[in-house]
């Protein structure tokens, strides 16, 4: 989604700084042409902490306030309303490299082997050594130190700084053994509870599971009774419903509906074969006579008259549809809408039409495919690059989880 280049903002760059201060790391570099962050740490308790809580997520979580400061809203805006969240990935084998580092006392050598390198008798830190020593460093770079201290007042010996480095790794490690085995007891907590919720369920499951076999078998029993109760018997219900089918078919043949019904079906044919060959007057007069501009063909694929239009490229019909309120939405037995039948056709007028009256782009059929899937399949490269231009979605795969891209 973005690379170093987000951190040339000195504002987004100070506030990321700020933050891993505040998880006890010093961020260094931003590496060019990727994303990749270089961080320093002092202390081996400060990089275990942050080790084993850089990938956690939620409020207050690195991972949470680095998503603040680096997602900005355009990046937001272009994923549609898709949570993004920053997430940081330390390796493994670089976390041991530091910490042992670190465990070492210093992170470079140097000044110690000064300090062993003076005479056995007065081994002693003095004013040219003290300032060379650099036992803390947070680049790589050596920094003199630039306070008010009374170097001449300091007399140090090697032994001590030894001690002193001894002493703080041995702390560190005990601090290390301790976080790790309350997080092994906190696990193994966890791990009993769930086994023994488990156990319990499995015992539940086998009781409910029958009881609730049994009640259907007993609701099939009585459904089965109270139908054989107030059924009558076989012959008198033939003689009966066909007396009142044929009581049926002659009313409906003698009402003036009947004929009615028999003239609508005749003005929805028309209509539909008008939209299919584009006889743009003969769909303006059964529009005029009150056909529904919406009515699907009885046949298996449930065709509207704009799904005919579309499919067959008719511009003039298409647009006398839209004017009279067609739902450019409606979908065939096959989900397919009318944007889907001009793209596997490749029309390009009727695709840039629907896309001018607002059709919808992204709408899947039941295969799962939006109609930049049918004009990619179809290799209709001017109705694809129409969809595109218009923003239709090119990561939407459909049910075999393909996309466009």
């Amino acid at each position: 989604m973005f690379t170093a280049d987000v951190l040339k903002d000195p504002e987004l760059w100070k506030k990321t700084c700020k933050l891993f201060r505040l998880h006890k790391a010093f961020l260094i570099e931003a590496v060019t042409g990727s994303f990749i962050l270089l961080l320093t740490f002092l202390r081996q308790t400060d990089v275990d902490r942050f080790y084993h809580n850089h990938y956690r997520v939620g409020e207050g979580t690195l991972s949470q306030q680095l998503s603040h400061i680096l997602i900005s809203d355009d990046l937001q805006d272009k994923v549609k309303g898709a949570q993004l969240i920053v997430r940081l990935q330390v390796k493994h084998e670089d976390y041991m490299q530091v910490r042992n580092r670190l465990g070492q006392g210093l992170d470079r050598t140097t000044s110690v082997d000064n300090l062993l390198a003076l005479p056995s008798p007065s081994r002693q830190v003095d004013h040219p050594s003290l300032r060379g020593l650099d036992l803390a460093v947070v680049s790589g770079q050596d920094q003199s130190c630039k306070d008010e201290t009374d170097y001449d007042s300091l007399k140090l010996t090697v032994r001590q700084v030894q001690t002193a480095l001894r002493t703080g790794k041995e702390k560190s490690q005990q601090e290390t053994r301790q976080m790790m085995q309350e997080q092994v007891s906190n696990l193994k907590r966890e791990v009993t509870r769930l086994t023994l919720e488990n156990e319990g369920f499995q015992q539940i499951l086998p009781e409910q599971k029958q009881e609730i076999n049994q009640l259907q078998d007993i609701n099939e029993k009585m459904a089965a009774r109270i139908e054989e109760l107030l059924m009558p018997p076989a012959s008198q219900r033939m003689e009966s419903e066909r007396q009142r089918t044929y009581a049926g078919m002659e009313r409906r043949q003698s009402e003036p509906e009947y004929r009615g019904i028999r003239h609508k079906a005749k003005d929805k044919d028309e209509f539909l074969r008008a939209a299919r060959d584009g006889d743009v007057e003969t769909v303006r007069r059964s529009l005029e006579k009150g056909v529904d501009v919406n009515i699907k063909s009885i046949t298996t694929d449930g065709d509207t008259g704009l799904h005919v239009a579309c499919r067959e490229g008719h511009v003039k019909v298409v647009e006398l549809l839209i004017k009279n309120q067609a739902d450019l939405n409606v979908a065939n037995k096959d989900g397919d809408t009318g944007l889907h039948v001009a793209c596997r056709e490749g029309h390009v007028k009727v695709v840039e039409l629907l896309i001018k009256n607002q059709a919808d782009l992204n709408v899947a059929n039941k295969t799962g495919d939006t109609g930049l899937h049918v004009a990619c399949s179809g290799g209709h490269d001017k109705v694809a690059e129409l969809l595109i231009r218009n923003r239709a979605d090119l990561l939407r795969t459909n049910k075999a989880q393909v996309c466009c891209v």
